[in-house]
C-alpha cells in the first residue's frame, strides 16, 4: 500500500497512462503464466485416468498364511499398503514396548517374476500388532513398503535376470501368529506419490498462490480457480488422480451450503431494525468512546464464537460494524479485522466448530484420558482471556492512531458505482442501497480529521435510535422465531445427542423456515446480494489444500514433529512437546488449514503420551490453540477471515492481504506466546494434569 492508502492493484489502473510500456509488459507475463498453467492442467487431466485402488477383504486364519496377488502386472519398487481391522496403533509404532504375549502378524511384500519362477525383489517384514478384543474397535493405518533385490544364497544367483519387468507380479503376504481369526481390510496403492517430490510441489503452489494474492496481482476468486487446477494437474501428473466421487468431498459441499444459507439468514434479517438496535446499545454502552466501542464489539465477537462458531458470529456482526463506522467514520477494515481475530480467538472454545479438535473420531483416547467438553473449556479458558487481553491490548497500542485514518478506509467508489448500475437490471432496490452508500462514503470522505474526533455522543445516539423504527413486524417476529430455532437445534449438538445433525441441515431448516414466515416473493433480489466471490474462492481453496495434503505433505509434518519430541532430553520433553506441538499448529493453520492435520496432529499427541509417558492433556489443549490463533495471522485460511473480507468487498472496501497481516501478525504471536506461557506454568510449574493412561 502506498501513502495514499491505495493498494497495487488500483496503482496500476492510475498509472496507465504514464507507464503503458512496463504495464504491458506485465500483463503479458501475467497472460503467459496463467496461460501455461491453465495448458499443463488441462493436458494431465485429459490424458490421465483416475486412479483406483485395489481393494481387498481378507479373512486371516488363525496361524495361516494368506497371499494377496497383484492386479497390476507392471514392475514397482514402492507399494503403500492401508489396513483396517483390530490394530494397535501404540504398539505398532512402539514394537519395543509389545510382550511376547501380544498377538500379531506378519506382512511382506514380494515381486515375483514369473518368467525366472522364483523371486526377484522383496520388502522387509512388517509386524502388524492386533488388539486382544479384536471387537473393540478398528483402526487404520497405511505403510508405505520398498522393494530390493532379495539376498541369493550363493554368488552365482546375484546375477541380473535376464526375464522382462512385464511379467513380475506382486504378492502381499500375511502370516497370521495368533491364534483367532479375524477380517482385515487392505488398499493397496501400486505407484504411490513420492513425499518428497509431492512436498516439493505443493510448496511451489503455495508460493504461487501467495505472491499472485499478497501483491494483488489478480482477482482472488481467479487466483484460487486457477492455482485449485494447477494442484489437480501435479496429482495428475504423479499418476494420482482422485475419482469424481472424492474429489466432490474436497469441496466440502455441507460447508458452503451452511456459509451460503447463513448469508440469506443475516441479508433477511438485514431488513429489519434488529442490527441498528444493537448498534445503537453497543455506542450507547462505550458512552461515545471509539476504542472502548472496539473493546465491546471484540469481545462480544469473542463469547458468541465461544458458544456458536466464528464464521456465524462475523456474519452477523458485519452489519452491525458497517452502521457504527459509517455514523462515526471510524475506519471499517481496522474495526472488522479486530472482530474477527477476537471471533477466532474465542472460537477455540466452540461446541459447534467443525474444525473443533473434540470432533475428531478419537473418542475412545478421549475417554481414557477423562477428557470432557467442561474440563477442556476449564483448562482453556483462562489462556483464552489472557490472549483477548494481550490482544486488545497489541491493537490498542499499535493502531491506536489509525482509527481516523481515512486513505486507510476508503477506497473504491468507482467499483461501487459500476456494482449500483450492474444491480439496476435485478432490482431497484438494490440499486438504491448501492447508491446510498456511494453517497454516504463521499460524505465521510470529506469529513476534517478533526471532525471526526469531535462526534457529538448525543447527537450520533440519537441518529441511531431513529433508525430502530420496525417497518416491517411480521419479517421481525419470522427473524426472531428462526433464529430460535436455529440456536435450540444446535444445543444438542453440543454434546453429541443429535450427532446426525449436521450445522448445515440446521440452518437449511432455519433458512426454510424464515422464507416461508417472512413470505418472501423476491428471491432474485435477495441471492444477488449473496457474496458468490467468496463462496467460490473458499471452494477452490479447499479443493487446492486437500491436493497438497494429498501429495504428502502432512506425514513429513508429523514426522518432525516425532523426530523433535523424541530425541529430546526426559526431563525437557513436556515443555519441548507444548512449543512444537503450539508452533506446529500455528503454523499450518497460518499457512493451509484443514481438519486432517489437526486429526494426525492429535493421534500423534496420543502416541507421544503412550511412548514417552506425557500427560496427554497439555499436548491437546496446544494443539487447540496453536491452530485456533493461527488463523489470525492470514487472510485465507480461516473461513470467518474469507467471510470478513467479502462483506468488506461488498461494502466497497480495500479488505487487502498486507493490510490484514500487519494487523494480524502482532496479534499471532503476542496470543502465541502468552498461551503458551500458561501452558507452561499450568503444566510445567503446578502440574495441572492427570497421570498419563496409555491409549
Amino acid at each position: 500500500m502506498d501513502g495514499d492508502g491505495n493498494t497495487f492493484s488500483n496503482y496500476r489502473v492510475e498509472t496507465e497512462e504514464n507507464g503503458k510500456l512496463p504495464r504491458k509488459i506485465c500483463n503479458l507475463v501475467k497472460f503467459c503464466l496463467f496461460l501455461l498453467v491453465w495448458m499443463y492442467s488441462s493436458v494431465y487431466l485429459i490424458t490421465t485416468a483416475p486412479k483406483v485402488p485395489s481393494t481387498f477383504l481378507v479373512p486371516v486364519l488363525p496361524y495361516r498364511q494368506y497371499v494377496i496377488k497383484s492386479r497390476d502386472r507392471k514392475h514397482h519398487s514402492d507399494i503403500d499398503i492401508e489396513f483396517s481391522g483390530p490394530l494397535n496403533k501404540r504398539l505398532i509404532k512402539h514394537p519395543d514396548q509389545a510382550t511376547n504375549l501380544d498377538p500379531y502378524i506378519k506382512v511382506q511384500v514380494e515381486s515375483f517374476d514369473a518368467m525366472a519362477n522364483e523371486t526377484a525383489l522383496e520388502s522387509q517384514a512388517w509386524v502388524l500388532f492386533l488388539l486382544a478384543n479384536q471387537d473393540e474397535m478398528s483402526y487404520t493405518i497405511k505403510k508405505e513398503f520398498t522393494l530390493k533385490k532379495k539376498k541369493r544364497r550363493h554368488p552365482q544367483d546375484n546375477q541380473p535376470s535376464t526375464s522382462r519387468g512385464d511379467y513380475h507380479e506382486l504378492n502381499v503376504i500375511l502370516t497370521n501368529y495368533h491364534s483367532g481369526a479375524f477380517g482385515l481390510f487392505v488398499v493397496i496403492n501400486y505407484n504411490p506419490v513420492s513425499t518428497h517430490v509431492g512436498v516439493a510441489g505443493g510448496i511451489m503452489l503455495l508460493i504461487f498462490l501467495y505472491v499472485l494474492i499478497i501483491w494483488d496481482l489478480a482477482d482472488r476468486a481467479f487466483v484460487s480457480l486457477l492455482i485449485s487446477m494447477g494442484g489437480m494437474g501435479l496429482l495428475c501428473m504423479m499418476n494420482a488422480r482422485p475419482l469424481l466421487t472424492e474429489f466432490l468431498k474436497w469441496i466440502h459441499l455441507d460447508c458452503l451450503m451452511y456459509v451460503f444459507l447463513l448469508m440469506l439468514i443475516v441479508r433477511i434479517v438485514d431488513e429489519t431494525a434488529v442490527f441498528d438496535f444493537i448498534a445503537a446499545l453497543a455506542y450507547g454502552a462505550s458512552r461515545g468512546k471509539p476504542w472502548l466501542l472496539v473493546l465491546i464489539l471484540c469481545v462480544c465477537a469473542a463469547i458468541f464464537s465461544a458458544l456458536l462458531d466464528n464464521v456465524t458470529m462475523v456474519l452477523l456482526m458485519g452489519p452491525i460494524i458497517f452502521r457504527l463506522c459509517h455514523k462515526l467514520a471510524l475506519c471499517t477494515t481496522i474495526v472488522l479485522m479486530s472482530v474477527t481475530m477476537f471471533a477466532n480467538i474465542g472460537n477455540v472454545l466452540s461446541p459447534l466448530n467443525k474444525h473443533s479438535i473434540l470432533k475428531f473420531d478419537i473418542d475412545p483416547a478421549f475417554k481414557a484420558q477423562h477428557i470432557t467438553y467442561g474440563n477442556y473449556v476449564l483448562h482453556l479458558i483462562p489462556g483464552v482471556i489472557l490472549s483477548m487481553v494481550v490482544a486488545y491490548a497489541v491493537l490498542y497500542g499499535f493502531f491506536q492512531k489509525y482509527l481516523y485514518n481515512t486513505s486507510k478506509v476508503f477506497g473504491s467508489i468507482s467499483s461501487l458505482q459500476v456494482r449500483a448500475d450492474k444491480l439496476k437490471k435485478v432490482g431497484a432496490h438494490l440499486s438504491q442501497y448501492q447508491n446510498n452508500r456511494i453517497t454516504q462514503l463521499r460524505r465521510i470522505e470529506n469529513v476534517q480529521p478533526e471532525e471526526r474526533k469531535n462526534v457529538d455522543f448525543q447527537l450520533v445516539l440519537s441518529d441511531l435510535k431513529a433508525n430502530c423504527i420496525v417497518t416491517n413486524l411480521p419479517l421481525l417476529i419470522g427473524c426472531c422465531i428462526s433464529l430460535a430455532v436455529l440456536f435450540v437445534l444446535c444445543l444438542p449438538t453440543i454434546d453429541n445427542t443429535l450427532h446426525h445433525l449436521e450445522p448445515s441441515w440446521i440452518a437449511l431448516f432455519a433458512t426454510m423456515l424464515l422464507l416461508i414466515l417472512g413470505n418472501l416473493q423476491e428471491l432474485d433480489v435477495l441471492l444477488a446480494r449473496i457474496d458468490w466471490r467468496s463462496l467460490i474462492f473458499i471452494a477452490a481453496l479447499l479443493v487446492l489444500f486437500k491436493s497438497i495434503r494429498y501429495l504428502g505433505i502432512d506425514y513429513w509434518t508429523i514426522n518432525v514433529i516425532h523426530n523433535l519430541v523424541c530425541n529430546t532430553r526426559k526431563d525437557r520433553q513436556l515443555a519441548v512437546s507444548i512449543l512444537v506441538l503450539t508452533a506446529v499448529a500455528a503454523i499450518e493453520s497460518a499457512v493451509m488449514p484443514n481438519m486432517v492435520i489437526k486429526s494426525l496432529m492429535v493421534t500423534e499427541a496420543i502416541n507421544l503420551s503412550a511412548s514417552c509417558d506425557l500427560p496427554f492433556a497439555p499436548l491437546l489443549w496446544s494443539i487447540a490453540y496453536g491452530s485456533s490463533f493461527g488463523e489470525n495471522s492470514n487472510l485465507i485460511c480461516s473461513l470467518a477471515n474469507v467471510i470478513a473480507a467479502g462483506l468488506a468487498h461488498q461494502e466497497g472496501y480495500r479488505y487487502t492481504y498486507k493490510n490484514f497481516f500487519i494487523i494480524g501478525f502482532p496479534v499471532t504471536l503476542a496470543t502465541l506466546l502468552i498461551s503458551t506461557m500458561y501452558l507452561m506454568f499450568a503444566h510445567l510449574v503446578f502440574n495441572w494434569h492427570g497421570t498419563s493412561v496409555q491409549s
